[in-house]
């Protein structure tokens, strides 16, 4: 478990978490990393929750080669990259609730399997606030609000080319705004 650590300018990346099986990244703040701020790699059944990521260089949190995680009540301001990105080797990644503002790409970019996008709010994301790449596959995403970004609010890559669950309708919103 990573629980409770202060984080801040670094010269690489705040916090990699590596073949982590059913534990917990919480209540960390990182601040300044010089690369992602939390990246979580080759693990399964984690809990990443109630983090604080501020001006991350890269992305503020990424998940990789990953399965059955869960991503929820994250805060991540100023990311270099996405605000939140999950891999295309990733599967059953759930994305709950988090609050991605400032992001210089995608607020949350996925590009995984069989994952669940719910409840999250994004802002001022360069390019889209919600990204689910051609790679991804069996997705759903509901019930997340995108505001003031410069691209799309909430996009499926080229729709219709895969399996993916784009509850565009009243769920998700994004005001015409992105």
């Amino acid at each position: 478990n990573v629980i409770g650590n202060m984080v801040s300018d670094t010269g690489g990346g705040g916090i990699r978490v590596t073949g982590l099986k059913a534990g917990k990244i919480s209540g960390n703040h990182v601040r300044g990393a010089g690369d992602v701020g939390i990246h979580v790699l080759g693990s399964s059944g984690f809990e990443l929750d109630s983090n604080t990521v501020l001006s991350a260089t890269a992305s503020g949190i990424a998940v990789t080669n990953s399965d059955g995680g869960r991503v929820s009540a994250n805060l991540i301001r100023l990311a270099g990259r996405n605000g939140i990105v999950i891999d295309p080797t990733s599967d059953g990644v759930l994305v709950l609730e988090n609050t991605v503002s400032g992001s210089t790409e995608d607020g949350i970019q996925v590009s995984g399997k069989r994952c669940q996008l719910e409840a999250n709010h994004i802002s001022t994301s360069t390019f889209r606030g919600l990204h689910l790449t051609s790679t991804s596959d069996r997705c759903v995403y509901r019930s997340n609000a995108g505001r003031g970004g410069r691209g799309l609010g909430a996009a499926c890559a080229a729709a219709g080319s895969t399996n993916d669950f784009c509850n565009e309708g009243t769920q998700n919103s994004s005001e015409g705004e992105n």
